[in-house]
């Protein structure tokens, strides 16, 4: 049998490997993937497949694979392969999970904001229309609406 080892191990012999490839647990149980990773997100192949690792983990630990849901890390730790701190869920689950635990960087923590805190509060408290308060912000008017009607910047 040659290529590599995850084409042919199966079953436990598959997830010793995996789990030979990661970081005794830590004091939160976390085992933490020393591999290949795309967003902090251990990834492995598998029989040609590029796989996430945590779910791999969990579909051999568990009789019933995650399939088409996601799975969801308990302990906020993308890199733990620990079966035991992933949960099966939908993606609204998931969003769901990172909001309410502070995951999701929202104002000016957020990669993509174009506003200060201060010009938000600023544009709401402005009486003009929406589209002079556009034209002062280099932005559009439907931009100034939503952050007005707080479809953004919900939290401000």
């Amino acid at each position: 049998m040659g290529g590599h080892p995850t084409a042919w191990l199966e079953g436990a012999a598959l997830l010793s490997f995996l789990f030979a490839r990661a970081s005794p647990p830590n004091e939160r149980g976390c085992r933490l993937w020393r591999g290949s990773s795309k967003l902090g997100y251990g990834e492995v192949r598998y029989r040609g497949t590029l796989l996430s690792v945590h779910r791999l983990t969990y579909d051999l630990s568990n009789e019933v694979p995650l399939g088409d849901r996601v799975g969801r890390h308990t302990c906020d730790t993308p890199a733990c392969i620990e079966p035991t701190h992933t949960i099966p869920g939908t993606h609204a689950d998931n969003v769901r999970d990172k909001m309410e635990r502070g995951r999701q960087p929202t104002g000016e923590t957020h990669g993509r904001h174009k506003f200060t805190l201060a010009q938000v509060l600023a544009m709401r408290a402005d009486l003009r229309t929406c589209r002079e308060i556009a034209a002062d912000y280099g932005t559009t008017k439907n931009h100034v609406q939503r952050i007005k009607s707080r479809k953004v910047w919900k939290n401000a």
